[in-house]
């Protein structure tokens, strides 16, 4: 049994024996468990960080030099081809390309992009074997150009050869058809005095020149060329005609008649045609006296050339007796 408690007077406990009351403090905390020791951390090193960071580096400058090779090829190759070909998957690991360098636009649907413009073409005409201004006015109608180039060809002068393109082929409309155009070149009429008549006419045909003969009276070997027109050394187109004054004898014996009056009749030469230096050569040698007379004349061709003779050509006269030529001066006016 607990033991009495000591009173006063009043029955009060004293205080020495009393149990004094206090108000109640703040409260406890409860004591934490000890914790372990912390680990200490080692000082930081920087070398790991920048290992990583040049391996980044590396690796943008590896990606970048991958994509600028790309761009490089894809800008060889034609719209056509580009528009075509799927574009690339960008990887997620390839860095973006600056906008600045490298300028992103959207690539417009095929079904906006411009289609390509047609040509228009036109089938080249059949203008071979027509005169030139019939072969102009056709390739003209067709709507082409057309080039001249001449040529020289044995065809009737101023008929189409050949054409470029040939007939059916299509060009572009206004383009270019080149036409060779015949003409007939330049010959030299070659001297044929003294040469058979056969033999002449022989050479001018190798010549593409049209041989003419007249047998004329001449002291000369018979059959054989006493002259020419156009003289020896003329140029003149292929086609030309040339004539051949042919000696067909011996001079005729004079007439009784003429043998009765003391004057013998010889007959005239006919040198019409003749140049002025033959002419005047085959009368001489016929015993007759020469007299020139000029005559203008507009005909280039007729220059130097005997247009006329008194007494004419194949009449008889006295021998010794004068025969008057006229011969043809060109005036270009």
């Amino acid at each position: 049994m607990d033991e009495p408690r000591a009173t006063d007077e009043s029955g009060y406990p004293l205080r020495d024996e009393a149990e004094e009351l206090t108000p109640p403090g703040p409260p406890v905390p409860p004591v934490a468990p000890d914790l372990p020791p912390r680990r200490r951390i080692p000082p930081f090193s920087p070398w790991p960080l920048l290992l990583v960071v040049l391996l980044l580096v590396a690796g943008l400058g590896t990606a970048y030099a991958v994509t600028r090779s790309g761009k490089s090829t894809h800008a060889l190759e034609t719209p056509a081809a580009a528009a075509a070909s799927p574009a690339p998957a960008r990887s997620a690991r390839t860095p973006s390309t600056s906008p600045s360098t490298v300028p992103q636009h959207p690539a417009p649907p095929p079904s906006a992009m411009p289609a390509k413009s047609s040509v228009a073409t036109v089938a080249v005409p059949a203008v071979a074997g027509s005169s030139l201004p019939r072969a102009v006015a056709a390739l003209k109608r067709a709507g082409l150009t057309v080039v001249v180039t001449h040529v020289a060809a044995t065809v009737s002068e101023g008929r189409v050869v050949s054409q470029s393109p040939a007939a059916g082929a299509k060009v572009e409309k206004g383009g270019r058809v080149r036409l060779r155009v015949a003409v007939h070149p330049l010959v030299a009429v070659p001297d044929l005095t003294g040469m058979t008549g056969l033999r002449a006419a022989h050479t001018l045909q190798a010549d593409h020149l049209k041989p003419s003969v007249k047998y004329v009276p001449s002291t000369q070997p018979a059959r054989t060329v006493v002259s020419q027109w156009p003289r020896a050394g003329r140029k003149v187109r292929q086609g030309t005609g040339v004539l051949l004054n042919v000696s067909n004898g011996a001079r005729p014996a004079a007439s009784a008649s003429g043998a009765a009056g003391g004057s013998a009749q010889v007959a005239v030469p006919d040198v019409t045609g003749e140049d002025e230096a033959t002419a005047t050569a085959e009368l001489q040698d016929a015993g007759f006296s020469v007299d020139s007379v000029d005559s203008t004349t507009s005909d280039p061709s007729e220059d130097g050339v005997v247009l006329d003779e008194t007494p004419s050509g194949g009449s008889r006269a006295a021998d010794g007796s004068t025969v008057t030529i006229t011969v043809g001066r060109y005036s270009g006016g």
